[in-house]
């Protein structure tokens, strides 16, 4: 259902903290809107989502709004200080500036907005995201594989993950890895994904995937050359619960795909059911990391579940033969109806208990809980005898 529409040829993001929910757009780069109009604003809209009447679906009027002198690429929204109580929001800019604005100061009105304005990159900034552990950390990416590490508190002197690797040109998306705070990974329109470890100031992995070929590839080393059918990679996504897991989206409309890495197993990538157009943005779904989102230029978003990645593809294919109405199709699929139920391997993560107990034979008390795992695998289980007194005559709760 849908909750509120904003008119605007914007990029967006939302605004992290405890207060309500708050959604930052700043005028796409590359786009005009039905006005034809050469403006460009940063705009914070205050969503309201408590007002549920039909005018009110409609937001036109933002609770603060800044003009810029270049359009976005890229928006970023820090978690909120002390002294920035709703946060630094991040722009990269279509002429390479890397603009922070206080969010604050926007809301309020004031004039004195503009936090700090880098000219650092030498091209579009298209890659920007806080680091989840620091948020004083902001990584920013640009053309020629121009990636720079940015302390809020002293901008002055940006640092880079390492040489410029040879496997990056066009920078399309960086992504910090949600485990592991010093491990970052960008990604190329070359076809490219370079995992990079900011300790040792080195690329550590890898990843590439031939459009037109039969499977995935990632090494520790040198990939050999390039091959002519590789497409851009538009997007990428780190597992919110598994720090080795991470997807990628091509940008190729004759072979759509997504693909799932562990860089455990980086030569064997699993793909996604395709979808009918290229992927511009994925997202893992925070609650339940069995599920991940993408969005495509068919005009669908897709939910996938990573637990089965075939099944999906011979209900898709039965679905068609139902609804072609071919007398000649076989009988089995003629009287099949849909699918109601599908099989998970493992439960959602919402439902899984993560602690009980239970009385067994002898009067035993047995207990279990899910206990924290490393990084690079999943949750542990552990189970507890529990010794009881057996000469209890009540209990008080």
């Amino acid at each position: 259902m849908r909750q509120k529409t904003i008119s605007r040829t914007s990029t967006f993001a939302w605004s992290p903290g405890q207060h309500v929910p708050l959604l930052a757009t700043g005028t796409v780069a590359g786009a005009f809107d039905a006005n034809f109009s050469n403006t460009s604003q940063l705009e914070i809209f205050d969503l309201n989502l408590a007002d549920k009447s039909p005018e009110a679906i409609e937001l036109s009027q933002p609770s603060g709004y800044v003009s810029s002198n270049a359009r976005f690429n890229r928006l970023a929204w820090a978690s909120p200080t002390v002294d920035r109580p709703y946060g630094m929001i991040a722009g990269g800019m279509e002429n390479g500036e890397l603009n922070l604005w206080d969010a604050n100061a926007i809301l309020s009105g004031s004039d004195d907005v503009l936090f700090s304005k880098q000219t650092n990159h030498s091209g579009p900034v298209r890659g920007l995201h806080f680091n989840p552990f620091q948020q004083n950390l902001l990584s920013s990416a640009s053309s020629n594989g121009e990636i720079f590490i940015w302390d809020l508190g002293n901008l002055t002197k940006p640092y880079t993950p390492g040489s410029r690797s040879a496997k990056l040109e066009d920078i399309t998306c960086v992504s910090w890895n949600n485990h592991v705070q010093h491990i970052l990974a960008t990604s190329s329109t070359t076809g490219y994904t370079v995992v990079w470890d900011l300790k040792s100031k080195r690329e550590v992995l890898t990843l590439s995937y031939p459009g037109a070929g039969v499977g995935g590839m990632g090494s520790m080393g040198n990939l050999g050359q390039m091959s002519a059918s590789r497409r851009g990679i538009t997007a990428i996504a780190w597992n919110p619960d598994v720090a080795t897991q991470i997807i990628t989206a091509t940008e190729d409309d004759n072979n759509p795909v997504i693909l799932v890495w562990d860089l455990r197993y980086a030569h064997a990538p699993e793909k996604l059911p395709p979808s009918s157009s290229w992927t511009f943005d994925i997202a893992w779904c925070p609650r339940n990391p069995d599920l991940l989102a993408s969005a495509s230029f068919d005009g669908k978003i897709n939910v996938d579940s990573i637990q089965s990645t075939h099944d999906s593809e011979s209900a898709t294919a039965s679905h068609a033969v139902q609804e072609s109405h071919d007398p000649f199709a076989p009988q089995q699929y003629q009287s099949q109806g849909a699918t109601a139920t599908i099989s998970l391997k493992q439960p959602p993560k919402w439902l899984r208990r993560p602690i009980g107990a239970t009385f067994g034979f002898g009067g035993k008390l047995v207990s279990f809980r899910n206990r924290p795992a490393p990084p690079s695998s999943l949750p542990l289980g552990a189970v507890t005898p529990i010794g009881v007194p057996t000469n209890i005559s009540s209990v008080t709760l």
